[in-house]
């Protein structure tokens, strides 16, 4: 560690970018400029199965491709592998995808399938462990979902008596209008 004891996970990762800059290097890879932080990705992967996201140049107002890694991960080796992966994306500046551009530089620096997940080959982890005892703690505590209450639905289910068809509406909605008529005909009721 570089004697901070209280360095920030964004100090963290940026050194993280930094040491796996020779491990593309050695690939004749070239790493951009890019942001790193912890926050959830957002895009079409949803906040449990996204676990790292890359948005590049064409996506950032300044041109520098942002990185951000789940806060729902919290083991250094599995954060340089999202990281790497995320790395891969922001050397190919997102133009292909989990596709072929992806794969050549995905797999040139060790990375293996499923290319939508984060895999390190033995060669590569061995590397990760390496830079994650040379970067130290990674100060972050894990973000669950314990304890959180999800909200329901506020949509109330209105079922024609004759066919069974079947609606949602707000109660809103039912005190202003009233119960609908079913397109069969039918009467509907407050299911």
């Amino acid at each position: 560690m570089d004697g901070e004891s209280t360095q920030t996970r964004e100090r963290w990762l940026l050194r993280g970018v930094e040491a796996l800059r020779p491990v593309f290097a050695a690939h004749a890879i070239t790493l951009p400029a890019v942001r790193v932080s912890t926050g959830w990705p957002g895009g079409k992967g949803t906040k449990r199965t996204t676990l790292a996201q890359c948005w590049g140049t064409a996506s950032v107002s300044d041109g520098v491709a942002a990185i951000f890694i789940s806060p729902v991960l919290a083991e250094p080796v599995a954060i340089l592998a999202a990281l790497a992966h995320e790395l891969c994306h922001a050397a190919d500046d997102c133009k292909s995808g989990h596709k072929k551009g992806f794969i050549t530089l995905a797999r040139a620096i060790g990375l293996v399938k499923p290319w939508t997940a984060t895999q390190p080959n033995e060669d590569l982890k061995a590397t990760l462990v390496e830079i994650a005892a040379e970067l130290g703690e990674y100060n972050h505590g894990t973000i669950t979902n314990v304890g959180r209450v999800t909200q329901t639905t506020r949509m109330l289910k209105v079922e024609c008596v004759d066919c069974g068809c079947v609606l949602r509406m707000t109660a809103k909605w039912l005190t202003e209008a009233g119960v609908p008529t079913c397109g069969c005909g039918g009467g509907m009721s407050l299911a």
